[in-house]
């Protein structure tokens, strides 16, 4: 059974002081990272505060393996010895574990290197430890610890340069460990922030707390960046470290219209770019939409709080975003009817479908219904069941729930047999010119349309309909 792995907490000095956080860590891009382990009870910091601008030494980081690996109560009590005289009082617990473990042996056989900076290939080293991985056994080369923590989810890929750097400091320490916690262990699909709880090392509230005060802190942080400036991609790394939703940053990234490059990122990080889709034709922006679809985007997906898709909106617009800007301002955008989207749309890969038809026909359109039969979408398809309320066609079950669906042809009865003008009428037509059956049509509903048909002089319905067996 894996023994409890533990996530440091960075310790000047291993006595009971009180923290006082220094006004200038909050400037540092990686506080929140810090806070959220402060508040997790594994970042203790110093009188000083966090100090995020000062390089960690080798006691440090000796604190910091010890930790990690969910030792720091034993080294503690066993207070092992070891040969080094450059270790003081306080580190000897933790130095002494690693050394009776062989986990160090000192830059020489009666020095252990105290203050000499740990560097960040070190520091990744210790990270690989805790998750489970031993450069012993051949799972990574220390030196080559960054590009590790790259391919096992640590960091992004671009982040190496940003983490492999000569100048490593505590703040990266901070970044590189709150980003480790969503870690899962090797070989295992538990977290280590998952172990850490379920092992009693952090508590549950501890952790809640800390995911939320993160995401709220990081998300209004990285707000503020992008209202500010053309955010670059260091930047935007730093804040997802600090718990900012990549899913947030994406949303802000289309109303403010940044790079292609900070898309990708935030898309790399976890985002759905589906439902931004959406959002892209709602502003009528021709290339924006192109970035998405270019980079993956799903011209069929079907966001789960509309009954339409990014083709029907495209061809017949209908609704409105508030997108925040550059000014801090929201931006009413209002999705009208895009030749040039539809097409693009179409181009990659868009397909008309029997819910483009209902929404078709909600709108008593029977131009737009005959587009989506052109490019066709299914006549004898299902689609929700509608209920007419003031004129308008409603459905009553957006999610499409497969028990509530009905022909799309029962929705074109029941909109013409409640009002009978000739978009409604034509639409029934339409249906059954491209293919649309009426064997799930009831005797009523067949008596009505061919009383409607006579009434109003539409042979061709008219004949249909008896086809179908109606009754005058």
């Amino acid at each position: 059974m894996k023994k409890v792995l533990v996530i440091f907490a960075l310790l000047i000095y291993f006595m009971p002081i009180m923290v006082t956080h220094a006004n200038g860590d909050k400037s540092n891009p990686f506080y929140f990272q810090a806070e959220s382990l402060h508040t997790l009870g594994l970042f203790k910091g110093t009188n000083f505060g966090f100090e995020l601008d000062r390089k960690p030494n080798r006691l440090e980081g000796a604190v910091m393996l010890v930790r990690l690996l969910g030792k720091e109560q034993q080294a503690l009590a066993a207070n092992y010895s070891h040969p080094f005289k450059d270790v003081p009082n306080w580190a000897s617990p933790y130095v002494g574990y690693m050394y009776v473990n062989k986990l160090t042996s000192g830059v020489n056989s009666t020095t252990y290197g105290a203050q000499q900076h740990i560097t960040g290939a070190q520091y990744g080293t210790f990270l690989l430890r805790a998750l489970g991985y031993e450069d012993a056994k051949g799972d990574f080369v220390w030196s080559q610890s960054v590009n590790k923590l790259a391919e096992v989810g640590v960091i992004h890929p671009l982040e190496r340069e940003v983490f492999a750097t000569t100048n490593f400091l505590r703040g990266h320490v901070a970044a590189l460990s709150n980003q480790a916690l969503d870690v899962n262990l090797k070989e295992s699909s538990n977290s280590l922030l998952h172990t850490l709880v379920a092992d009693g090392a952090v508590s549950k509230a501890a952790a809640e707390k800390a995911k939320q005060l993160t995401s709220l802190e990081a998300n209004l942080k990285l707000e503020t960046i992008m209202k500010s400036h053309q955010i670059n991609k260091v930047e935007l790394l730093s804040i997802f470290h600090q718990g900012a939703s990549p899913q947030y940053a994406l949303e802000l990234a289309v109303g403010m219209k940044e790079s292609r490059e900070i898309f990708e990122i935030a898309i790399a990080k976890g985002a759905n770019i589906n439902p931004e889709l959406y959002t892209a034709i709602t502003m009528n922006d021709l290339q924006l939409v192109k970035l998405l679809l270019d980079l993956g985007a799903n011209p069929n997906y079907q966001h789960p709080n509309f009954d339409f898709s990014p083709l029907q909106l495209a061809s017949n617009g209908g609704i409105t975003s508030f997108l925040l800007t550059k000014q801090g301002t929201r931006q009413t955008y209002k999705a009208e009817r895009s030749e040039l989207i539809r097409k693009l749309l179409l181009q990659y890969g868009a397909v008309a479908k029997s819910q483009d038809l209902s929404g078709a026909l909600a709108s008593w359109n029977p131009s737009l219904l005959e587009e989506f039969l052109q490019l066709g979408a299914d006549p004898n398809g299902l689609v929700p069941k509608t209920v007419i309320l003031n004129g308008t066609s409603i459905s009553l079950i957006p999610n499409r729930q497969a028990t509530s669906t009905q022909p799309v042809i029962l929705q074109a009865i029941d909109q013409a047999s409640w009002n009978p003008s000739p978009e409604a009428l034509k639409n029934v037509e339409l249906l059954i010119a491209y293919g649309a059956t009426l064997e799930a049509a009831s005797q009523s509903q067949l008596d009505r349309i061919l009383y409607l048909a006579k009434a109003l002089d539409y042979p061709t319905l008219e004949a249909a309909f008896v086809a179908a067996g109606a009754n005058y």
